[in-house]
């Protein structure tokens, strides 16, 4: 399985629920693959993608999903700590973990040498998974997705390399932004966290 796989099923798996993409390749791809209203990419904020995804599942109590790289997980694992703090937060947070941190050149990451899933389970997320197939991937997410109330930690091994990175995400940044707001405060979507 690549990035492409699996953020593919990742958007299979959703409709109008909020996922935040992190900077790089995740927003990149996802954006090539489906650009929607739900979608939110960061560009030039490694790390901080949980964050956002917290504020969102706070603000909407809706599932919420949070597609992270390795790298991006350990440049901010303040994250990690503040959704274990929130045991009803409806947090899905995907790690896409290559062992790699390609934005750098693809240096060799500490990922190879850190419990991602042990520092979930330490940081107080009560379902904690790990895959390495698609089939198996796409079906815990799917599942997760629809009964979350609770923080979820998926992290996905990622083994063979995507073929084409897609060109960085253009000047229509504000617009995007301001599309996603749109659609995460609209009455008709909020009623449905009721």
């Amino acid at each position: 399985m690549n990035r492409t796989a699996a953020i593919q099923a990742i958007i299979d798996a959703t409709v109008e629920e909020p996922i935040i993409f992190a900077a790089g390749e995740p927003a990149r791809i996802a954006r090539r693959i489906a650009d929607r209203p739900n979608h939110f990419y960061l560009t030039g904020s490694s790390g901080l993608v949980s964050s956002v995804g917290i504020g969102v599942a706070l603000e909407t109590r809706r599932p919420t999903v949070v597609v992270d790289g390795n790298g991006s997980l350990l440049t901010n694992p303040g994250g990690l700590i503040t959704a274990g703090l929130l045991t009803d937060l409806p947090l899905v947070h995907v790690v896409l973990d290559t062992a790699m941190q390609t934005a750098g050149g693809g240096t060799m990451m500490l990922s190879r040498r850190v419990d991602l899933c042990g520092l979930a389970q330490a940081a107080g997320y009560p379902h904690v998974y790990s895959t390495g197939t698609l089939d198996e991937f796409a079906g815990l997410v799917r599942s997760q997705i629809a009964v979350c109330t609770s923080p979820v930690f998926i992290r996905v091994v990622l083994a063979e390399d995507d073929e084409v990175t897609p060109v960085r995400l253009g000047a229509d940044l504000e617009q995007h932004a301001r599309r996603f707001y749109d659609h995460v405060s609209a009455p008709e979507w909020l009623a449905g966290a009721a």
